[in-house]
């Protein structure tokens, strides 16, 4: 079986770790005809917290 949910599973299996973001919004993109995404990558193996705003 090779649905969307499928090919994106593998599209992020697959792909190296700085593509991943990349590789799953083309996939994703194809499969479900979309023109534009926003995917948000968060590390929550994070040893600090640091403030956005100096200060």
């Amino acid at each position: 079986m090779s649905g969307p949910v499928d090919r994106a599973r593998r599209s992020l299996t697959e792909a190296p770790t700085d593509q991943l973001v990349d590789r799953l919004a083309t996939e994703l993109e194809q499969s479900y005809g979309i023109t534009r995404t926003e995917l948000y990558q968060v590390d929550y193996r994070l040893a600090a917290l640091l403030p956005l705003a100096g200060g």
